[in-house]
């Protein structure tokens, strides 16, 4: 993007204080939203969430200090969007890791100035030849949704406008800001199966609340519709609440898994935890053409009551 791109889109889309455009030193797009106390940074490469703050509160989202910016790199941190497919291509190990998403830059297709939340609203489009493999002529739309009040509010809407059936899988790739990952609890988890991806996918019983003390890489079957990350180092109990997932994938690299990715900081695995709404690739929807899926989150911060664990 040129400075003429962002000047328009502040032109079309913009609200001094509300939603402002920009580029960053490495010439990136990128939008900050504002209401009230909250703020929240937004790439347009990705529809990438880098930062978020939720009133007062500690910043809700880890970023790694040793991102990669670069146009075509995934940035580490925030809320990347895995999407059409989570993890590595189900068949073509040629294609990028997590999709396309993540690397691809969108359209910002609306915004809103509503009393009770500042928001916009982005777009990205396959077509050929991405779509080839699948032989479908048309296209599939992602529509990312994104709205700042005392919370966070974020929706993906995947549009089938082609004419074959198109597996989708996809993650809300959250990388949640904690005070010591060896501290959190997650309560919520306890009774769940989920599939151990560091034990050569064996499937497990979650039998206690959730607490990380090594590296872990876990998808939680079947989860509820809201879990918590107990946080006493920060002081505060983060909700999630999530529509539209069947699994719920928890990840921290740990310190060796930190060490080895050159865009993670060496001792930032102890400053987050990923908490990730998900439809994981071995669970993809076939979504039939005309058809839409649609995946969200909403996040709250509110202070953790002295009796919680």
């Amino acid at each position: 993007m040129q400075q003429s791109d962002i000047d328009r889109c502040n032109a079309l889309y913009g609200r001094p204080g509300g939603v402002e455009f920009s580029l960053d030193v490495q010439g990136q797009a990128r939008v900050e939203l504002r209401f009230k106390d909250s703020a929240l940074t937004v790439y347009l490469q990705g529809a990438h969430i880098t930062a978020c703050q939720l009133g007062a509160d500690a910043a809700l989202l880890w970023t790694s200090q040793s991102a990669n910016y670069q146009p075509g790199k995934a940035i580490r941190g925030g809320i990347p969007l895995c999407w059409p497919w989570f993890g590595a291509h189900p068949s073509r190990p040629d294609h990028p890791q997590h999709g396309y998403a993540r690397t691809s830059g969108f359209d910002v297709i609306n915004s809103d100035f509503e009393d009770d939340f500042t928001g916009i609203q982005l777009r990205l489009v396959l077509a050929t030849p991405e779509l080839s493999e699948w032989h479908a002529d048309g296209d599939i739309e992602l529509t990312v949704t994104l709205r700042l009040s005392d919370a966070l509010w974020l929706q993906l809407d995947t549009h089938n406008r082609s004419t074959a059936t198109v597996p989708v899988s996809l993650a809300l790739h959250s990388y949640f800001n904690v005070g010591d990952v060896a501290q959190i609890s997650m309560p919520g988890l306890a009774g769940l199966g989920y599939i151990d991806k560091l034990r050569a996918g064996e499937r497990r019983q979650q039998m206690a609340p959730l607490v990380i003390n090594e590296a872990i890489d876990r998808i939680y079957l079947d989860p509820p519709q809201s879990i918590e990350i107990h946080d006493p180092v920060l002081n505060r109990r983060v909700q999630v609440r999530s529509w539209g997932n069947t699994e719920l994938v928890v990840w921290n690299p740990g310190a060796e898994g930190a060490r080895a990715m050159i865009d993670f900081d060496d001792a930032g695995y102890v400053e987050m935890v990923c908490v990730e709404p998900a439809i994981a690739s071995d669970n993809s929807v076939l979504l039939v053409p005309g058809a839409t899926l649609t995946v969200g989150q909403e996040i709250t911060s509110t202070q953790l009551a002295s009796d919680v664990g």
